[in-house]
């Protein structure tokens, strides 16, 4: 995977001549070495050597006085090295890996790199065949490489650098997969569900699988790898209820609270605050209730961040659920998949409102119902979103 152009300008000016080229291309020199091909306005020439293996470096051989290319009959090519550039003068002996002169760069590719001016003009030398344009490379794909590349790789005479650790590795895959999967969550909350095309939701699917697979690969967290899958499972549904149920997409369409859900769980977005049990009461005489004798309450069974669960039990010992959200949600169906999946609870039903029978949330104001004595706490746009459920027996 070749070095981006931007961290080829990153390179350049560690090497101090960051001032003086610009880049002409790049080229393979054999499997495993790629050379990034550089002129100066004076027509100085000078290359990067990029691979898999440089062992002369940290002491361990002479600087090499040619480069050299012969493996492809296309590309064969001698130069004859005027100088080998360092990142400093004089010798760092702090340095880990033992490249006190400076002469090692490490990509974040994982490549190993020097470079070198060439003796002469880069007019002297026919180079033919350079490639100009560097295929483009997330950051992802780009961690994602090294992880593998680095877990392939047998000892080294030269040391890797502390950075390039495979757990520090696998903690950046996350946070860069936690990074796109809000930028993705992002555009699809932010566009209206009406606007929402079949081309962005293919899009959209596409990468969440991509996502949730790669999380899976890198140990992380469980409880975060399940709603990618969700969400992977839900963008699925969406495009298919865009392409075949187009009048039905908005009501059915649970793709946004999920996004909206993943967005409060990673940028850590304060759940609902807990309630009084006087409230709780309060809130159940909202839904048309079927239970044999009074509830009474119990406890709070496990919750996530966005959600709190209060449990009441009638006098036979069925349970019933009061689950509170902070998020936007109508779709009753998906909140009977999130109570099996987050906390282990298979609901038998759901009960509607006794003014609505249609309706199986009630929504009040935050404000209404909090009793904070910092009230500057409480967020007066903030909403909450009940529903109440039975469980299996």
């Amino acid at each position: 995977m070749e070095i981006q152009q931007k961290e080829l300008m990153k390179i350049v000016k560690y090497y101090r001549i960051h001032n003086k080229v610009s880049f002409i291309g790049f080229h393979a020199v054999d499997p495993d070495t790629t050379w990034y091909f550089f002129r100066a306005k004076n027509d100085d020439f000078y290359i990067l050597e990029a691979s898999d293996y440089i062992i002369w470096v940290c002491g361990n051989g002479e600087p090499p006085k040619y480069l050299q290319a012969d493996y492809y009959k296309d590309f064969s090519y001698s130069f004859k090295v005027k100088k080998w550039l360092t990142s400093h003068n004089g010798l760092d002996k702090t340095n880990e890996s033992g490249d006190y002169e400076g002469y090692l760069y490490w990509a974040s590719n994982s490549d190993r790199c020097v470079m070198a001016k060439i003796d002469g003009k880069f007019s002297d030398y026919k180079i033919m065949n350079l490639v100009s344009k560097i295929p483009p490379h997330s950051e992802l794909e780009l961690a994602i490489f090294e992880k593998r590349r680095i877990s392939c790789e047998s000892v080294s005479e030269v040391p890797r650098p502390a950075d390039q650790d495979i757990n520090i590795l696998t903690k950046h895959i996350q946070e860069l997969i936690q990074k796109e999967v809000l930028e993705l969550a992002q555009k699809i909350i932010n566009t209206d569900q009406k606007n929402l095309s079949e081309e962005d939701l293919s899009k959209c699917n596409y990468d969440l699988f991509q996502y949730a697979q790669i999380w899976s690969e890198n140990d992380g967290d469980k409880f975060e790898e399940n709603i990618l899958i969700e969400l992977n499972n839900q963008s699925w549904l969406a495009l298919c209820e865009k392409r075949d149920f187009p009048s039905l997409f908005e009501e059915r369409n649970a793709l946004v609270f999920l996004f909206k859900r993943y967005w409060h769980l990673i940028k850590k977005i304060p759940g609902p605050k807990f309630l009084p049990r006087k409230v709780l009461y309060l809130l159940l005489q909202k839904f048309e209730l079927k239970s044999s004798g009074e509830l009474s309450f119990k406890t709070m069974k496990g919750y996530a961040e966005d959600c709190k669960i209060y449990l009441f039990k009638d006098e036979l010992e069925c349970n019933f659920y009061l689950i509170c959200r902070n998020i936007k949600q109508t779709n009753i169906d998906q909140e009977k998949t999130l109570l099996q999946q987050d906390f282990n609870i298979n609901i038998a039903q759901f009960y509607h409102l006794k003014n609505d029978c249609e309706k199986y949330y009630y929504v009040c104001d935050a404000s209404e119902i909090v009793v904070d004595s910092n009230s500057n706490n409480i967020d007066n746009d903030e909403k909450y979103y009940f529903s109440v459920a039975r469980e299996e027996f």
